[in-house]
């Protein structure tokens, strides 16, 4: 194995399904076998159409690797971004970090080991809700300074394509500024308006948020959160030329509205 030499300074994502023990212990078949066909499903897609990015999927638990440049670390966002929009839509829902550090994976064993992989692990238990963090320690590597780092890593968007959707969240008016996290309700939301469904995601955060009482705070940050993007959505939408963009508009009034009553 010679770790000496085979440790390579990469990005690691570590991703970890909230309620997944619940769902074992009450034996919620239907809903582990969804996750699993889902990641698995959606990490094929990853490693057909970005190449550099290495997957492993244990139980619960989900962890890519990416090359260290600046460009394979905006193609992992993008690939977190997947995988947790995807997820939501089936009412799963993730929490990880993005950490960066020295790492050893052999595909063929699935064995992994370093620094790179601790550092993720841990911090996952800092993002406290559905969300994927990004390590502050990174910041320096890819800009300047924060905001430098946010321009990098978010394309200047215009009418709302997925491809040029943004990556990294920002604060809006309601979300707390205290950590970079992967912007995964832009993708949610996006597809939700132009299909006119977004009650599904609606009523998926709505059952969430009035069941246990335990689980409150996470998805009262998560309705927070969702009403912070379509607060931006709402003041971005593009100019309102047509009448259907004036009935999108509208749509997206509606359900904003709704979601403050939440």
């Amino acid at each position: 194995m010679n770790l000496r030499e085979n440790l390579q300074k990469k990005y690691v994502a570590f991703l970890d399904v909230l309620g997944f023990k619940e769902l074992v212990y009450k034996r919620n078949v239907d809903t582990l076998e969804t996750y699993f066909s889902s990641i698995e499903d959606t990490l094929n897609l990853i490693r057909t159409d970005k190449q550099n990015i290495q997957s492993l999927l244990i139980s619960d638990s989900t962890i890519l690797i990416s090359p260290n440049t600046r460009e394979d670390f905006r193609i992992l966002l993008r690939a977190v971004q997947t995988i947790q929009a995807k997820l939501v839509q089936k009412d799963i829902w993730i929490r990880g970090a993005i950490s960066f550090g020295e790492v050893f994976f052999d595909q063929q064993s699935n064995l992994i080991v370093g620094k790179g992989l601790v550092n993720a692990y841990l911090l996952e238990n800092e993002a406290v809700y559905p969300r994927v963090i990004i390590d502050t320690s990174i910041i320096p590597m890819i800009a300047e300074n924060r905001q430098d780092f946010y321009e990098f890593v978010n394309p200047h968007y215009r009418d709302f394509e997925k491809d040029k959707l943004k990556l990294v969240h920002s604060w809006y008016k309601f979300i707390e500024d205290d950590s970079f996290f992967i912007a995964y309700a832009h993708r949610v939301l996006i597809d939700s308006i132009n299909d006119r469904n977004i009650h599904l995601i609606y009523n998926k955060i709505k059952m969430n948020l009035y069941g246990e009482a335990k689980h409150y705070k996470k998805f009262l940050w998560v309705k927070n959160y969702f009403m912070d993007v379509l607060g931006d959505f709402n003041d971005r939408w593009r100019p309102l030329k047509t009448i259907e963009d004036m009935e999108t508009k509208r749509y997206i009034d509606k359900w904003w509205i709704k979601f403050t009553r939440l």
